[in-house]
């Protein structure tokens, strides 16, 4: 049945393309038995969106853990990058449920692995205030102290998001409070421009 429906999709680039879009709005529906009629089909092998993004990460960051478990039973590459580097594990740091990143990792994703930014999952995690998932990953062995681009630490991202809990527990794992990014600033200097006196507090106390 697979093979027939993939010939026939292959003669017919509309009828496929169709067929990719109802992926992409079904995983983002949370439509499970849909988007396991369209896997079985085989449709999320090729498939990207528009911004070129894979169904397993479409799903991951619309934070669809089952259907992310269905997709890597039916063959999704973990390791598969956006067109900026980004890996599933990237958009499970946007959450602060740790399922999906542990999830990725017990399927193989790699935790320090950049995107063309310099920027790993950690780094989200730290931008995104997610604790748990930043925790989950450092444990994993991600780099608390690794730079971007720009020069700028987790720590960075979490002083500038103002999450106390999240520098406090970076500090713990040895994050650097007096690195410095490329423009010159520490964790403390983003925190304090934005008004973060808790944090400013716990990057300046001996």
């Amino acid at each position: 049945m697979v093979l027939v429906l993939a010939s026939a999709l292959a003669g017919t680039p509309g009828r496929a393309q169709s067929l990719r879009e109802r992926l992409f709005e079904q995983i983002e529906a949370g439509n499970a038995p849909e988007v396991a009629r369209l896997v079985r089909a085989g449709v999320h092998y090729t498939a990207k969106n528009a911004e070129g993004e894979s169904p397993l990460y479409v799903a991951v960051e619309s934070g669809q853990r089952a259907i992310a478990a269905l997709l890597l039973d039916n063959g999704a590459d973990v390791t598969a990058r956006t067109p900026n580097g980004e890996t599933a594990l990237h958009a499970a740091a946007l959450h602060e449920e740790p399922a999906l990143a542990a999830l990725l990792l017990e399927r193989g994703a790699e935790v320090r692995v950049a995107n063309r930014d310099g920027e790993t999952a950690l780094h989200w995690a730290a931008m995104s205030d997610t604790l748990a998932v930043a925790r989950l990953l450092a444990e994993r062995g991600a780099p608390v102290r690794a730079a971007d681009a720009a020069g700028n630490t987790p720590l960075h991202g979490a002083a500038a998001s103002g999450g106390a809990d999240l520098v406090a527990y970076l500090l713990s794992a040895k994050a650097r409070a007096t690195a410095r990014n490329k423009a010159g600033q520490r964790p403390v200097d983003l925190a304090r421009s934005r008004g973060h006196g808790e944090v400013v507090r716990l990057l300046t106390q001996k």
